[in-house]
């Protein structure tokens, strides 16, 4: 058993984290632990942890300037994706021993033989998925069943060890109980003004997926004894908004929007959708997987021919439950997989009264930089 990195706890250890993650893995794996990078929330993490393998999800950085990838990669791809490519070739992202990647967008979808062919893991897995709901399509459960099986199988080869369905039972357990303790400290969000801030809450995201599930339970559990007790709570603030996109593994935009007046009270980005929906207990855990996957996440990957009253339904919901004032649509450049879902979400939005910004962003601290009027002058107008 690898010894636990000691960080501490609390909000302090969500920081650590957050800030020397791939330092902190990097140690995991010289002393021994079995550490493999993973894109999207669509990789079935509890597989990884029932083999023995800590799950840790590629980020981007907003800080380093694109160079290396960028003598591989066109540059009218997503900024976010070519930036976690950007910083294999540069190192920190290229250190784990395996590298999982999920059919989930068309870019991630190919930079999976890029990536193997230049920075060579040992063990790459590209793992199918449908793209049509599940509750539509219900031949989908059973498809994504038996991919999930062939890649339990294929990893337990590459392992050299069996991955049985009791060690699958009692992950699903652990990420359950992590994704239940990360959705009961999204209530706290609730109160006015909220117990813990959108920034802490994008941190402690990045910070569970970059630790061993065990380890992530134990953080959650200390935050949120911090945030119910200390001192010193979060200032009331003029606003309440709701964040809507894609991937958001930095916290500056979130930090943008706190500094001009708002509470970001509630979001749905690639971080939260992580928990939101338990694993269902089945006689076999890969069904029980897969339906999870399927039908929980709430991602714009997936067609889902529904009405728009039904597709969005849960974020008027968390808007209303949440008492937020408007909602920021904040996407990535060329993210079409969002930008499709965009105008019959505005249209939504904008029928139920609730107001609401469109931001789209290249993914770098300059560009965040720029939009500060914008949101500032939004946040004024909800106040």
């Amino acid at each position: 058993m690898v010894t636990k990195t000691k960080v501490g706890k609390g909000l302090a250890a969500v920081n650590a984290i957050y800030k020397n993650r791939e330092e902190l893995a990097q140690e995991r794996q010289k002393a021994g632990e079995r550490v493999f990078t993973y894109f999207c929330c669509y990789t079935p993490v509890e597989i990884l942890t029932a083999a023995g393998v800590l799950p840790f999800r590629v980020r981007a950085s907003m800080e380093e300037p694109i160079t290396a990838a960028d003598t591989h990669l066109e540059t009218n791809m997503c900024p976010f994706v070519r930036s976690c490519f950007d910083m294999a070739l540069k190192g920190p992202n290229a250190f784990a021993e395996g590298f999982i990647v999920p059919h989930s967008c068309d870019t991630i979808d190919r930079i999976f033989n890029i990536w193997r062919y230049y920075l060579e893991p040992k063990f790459a897995y590209y793992l199918s998925l449908p793209h049509v709901a599940a509750p539509t399509n219900p031949e989908a459960y059973d498809f994504f069943a038996g991919e999930l099986e062939t890649f339990r199988k294929d990893l337990g080869t590459y392992l050299g060890k069996k991955i049985t369905d009791a060690a699958l039972r009692k992950a699903v357990d652990q990420h359950n109980q992590l994704r239940a303790l990360q959705r009961e400290l999204n209530e706290l969000r609730k109160a006015d003004p909220p117990l813990i801030t959108g920034s802490e809450m994008t941190k402690l995201d990045v910070a569970v997926m970059s630790i061993p599930v065990t380890e992530g339970i134990d953080l959650v559990k200390s935050v949120m004894e911090e945030v119910k007790t200390r001192a010193r709570k979060p200032a009331k603030k003029s606003a309440r908004v709701l964040v809507w996109g894609a991937e958001m593994d930095h916290v500056a935009f979130i930090e943008l929007v706190e500094a001009a007046g708002a509470h970001v009270v509630m979001d749905d980005l690639c971080g939260h959708r992580y928990y939101w929906g338990d694993v269902p207990k089945t006689a076999k855990p890969l069904d029980g997987i897969s339906r999870r996957y399927l039908d929980d996440i709430t991602c714009s990957r997936t067609y889902k021919p529904f009405p728009i009253e039904e597709r969005f339904k849960y974020l008027a919901d968390w808007t209303r439950d949440w008492k937020a004032k408007g909602a920021i649509f904040y996407l990535i450049r060329f993210c079409d997989a969002f930008n499709f879902d965009y105008p019959e979400l505005k249209g939504y939005f904008d029928t139920l009264g609730i107001p609401n910004l469109y931001i789209e962003d290249a993914h770098n601290m300059t560009t965040i930089g720029q939009l500060k009027t914008r949101v500032q002058a939004f946040v004024e107008m909800l106040a």
